[in-house]
């Protein structure tokens, strides 16, 4: 399909309050492009590696795995080495460059290594199974997809996908959040500056006649629950969101970014300190497998994802100035997709002055 647009212009006084029907096209196109099949089908994938334990040759086959499932995409991605004790580890790196180096960016991350609660040696590591579906190939999957999904869009901003290594403390407490710290200590030393960082752990099993997620926050990250709950609530997503401010708790990736001042949240299916839903009953054992996941759920996480960043994110073309913008050119585009996005970019920078 070709659309052309001619002219279109926006007002500044276009209320905060509510979605336009351009927002409305904009981020629908994209969110529709969310897909389940693929997303289980790589949980499936990693969960086929029987273990992702960080200290077992079968972490460097699932990393190269994702780093494979970027390029496919053609999708710059890099590794990052790091040591957890003894062992050598890699995150995984993939990024959408911005038409800014200045522009704050944005991340997607999630742990690709897995554990089995029983395993106390290498050989046990070896031999007893870890297939961490929902912890965490549910998160991965759908950074990965996320990534798909977003990869043809063009922002200031720079968008970060990472697959982190040894975030499972390991058989000898080696590991323990140990490839997100450093991939941050890379980072703050560089100097980057981040917008938000979305860390996705568990979200996959149900528990439940609902979709559902948690959003775990400190006080430097508020924002970012509160901005995916007013785009879920405006696009009619189907899914509820419980935003928690708790700075104690640290037991996932976000943690680091939290200790370098990053705003970050933590999504998962439930924080088990509250109850607000059923925790996973079967995480860091044998039965973490597919078939107790919830397709559905990890979709509506994927597609409040999207929605939010859309919000968030800075267009490329983007005016710095007040008052009115006006596009007086026409746009003939092979992608309606394409089209509507550059009409929602420009308006939403508007309603940001």
């Amino acid at each position: 399909m070709i659309l052309v647009f001619a002219s279109l212009s926006v007002s500044a006084s276009t209320p905060n309050s509510a979605l336009t029907q351009y927002d409305r096209h904009a981020t629908s196109d994209l969110v529709d492009a969310v897909s389940g099949e693929r997303i289980m089908r790589t949980i499936q994938d990693l969960q086929d590696f029987g273990s992702r334990a960080f200290y077992l040759n079968s972490s460097d086959e699932a990393a190269s795995y994702i780093f494979g499932q970027f390029q496919a995409m053609n999708i710059a991605a890099e590794y990052q080495e790091f040591m957890a004790g003894v062992h050598s580890v890699k995150n995984v790196v993939a990024t959408i460059p911005g038409a800014s180096a200045d522009a704050p960016q944005f991340l997607f991350g999630a742990h690709y290594d897995s554990e089995n609660r029983d395993v106390g040696t290498v050989s046990d590591g070896q031999t007893l199974p870890a297939p961490g579906a929902d912890d965490d190939a549910s998160g991965v999957a759908c950074v990965i997809e996320l990534a798909r999904v977003l990869s043809n869009l063009r922002l200031r901003n720079t968008v970060r996908f990472v697959a982190f290594g040894a975030e499972e403390n390991g058989y000898d407490s080696s590991g323990g959040l140990a490839g997100s710290m450093s991939y941050v200590e890379s980072e703050k030393a560089k100097g980057i500056s981040y917008e938000a960082c979305w860390i996705l752990d568990m979200i996959g099993y149900g528990g439940g006649s609902e979709n559902h997620t948690v959003v775990i926050v400190n006080e430097d990250s508020v924002r970012l629950g509160s901005e995916m709950q007013e785009m879920v609530g405006a696009l009619g997503i189907e899914l509820s969101i419980e935003v928690e401010s708790n700075s104690s708790s640290l037991n996932s990736d976000h943690a680091s970014f939290w200790s370098a001042g990053y705003p970050a949240a933590l999504l998962i299916e439930s924080d088990p300190t509250t109850g607000v839903y059923q925790f996973n009953p079967y995480y860091h054992s044998t039965e973490d497998t597919v078939d107790k996941l919830s397709e559905g759920q990890i979709v509506a996480v994927a597609q409040g994802l999207v929605a939010t960043l859309m919000d968030m994110s800075t267009p490329e073309s983007a005016n710095d100035g007040g008052g009115l913008v006006l596009i007086s050119a026409t746009i003939a585009i092979g992608s309606a997709s394409a089209a509507i996005v550059c009409i929602y970019y420009i308006r939403r920078k508007v309603k940001e002055q």
